[in-house]
């Protein structure tokens, strides 16, 4: 199980790589700038928890920008290990239907997870 959780993260930290490079390629081909949603997910977070970004002004925007661009990193290298960990559990007990992650559904979930603070 653990090789599988191993490979996951592996696959995971790739897949994020993958989404980052495509996603700054068009923003290079298109000129279009960067998403604010990761800022807005930090803010979201920190609006709802005792938590804040230590700073001031461009202190403080440069660290949002940065957790929120972690953020992506973190949930898309979480995500295979996740996924890794609920495929050895559904072959080796059987346990499809009880399980509510579903790997066949993992393409699109780290944009979901990643997003979700926005729409809490």
């Amino acid at each position: 199980m653990r090789t599988g959780i191993l490979a996951g993260a592996v696959a995971g930290a790739a897949g994020a790589a993958a989404l980052n490079a495509a996603t700054y390629l068009d923003m290079v081909v298109r000129g279009r700038g960067s998403s604010d949603t990761p800022q807005q997910t930090v803010e979201a977070i920190e609006d709802r928890l005792p938590v804040s970004v230590p700073g001031e002004g461009e202190t403080r925007q440069n660290r949002v920008n940065a957790l929120g661009s972690l953020s992506g990193m973190v949930t898309g290298s979480a995500r295979g290990p996740r996924c890794s960990a609920v495929r050895v559990q559904q072959t080796a007990g059987g346990w499809e239907e009880q399980l509510p992650i579903r790997p066949r559904r993992g393409g699109t979930d780290p944009l979901r997870e990643q997003d979700g603070g926005v729409v809490l």
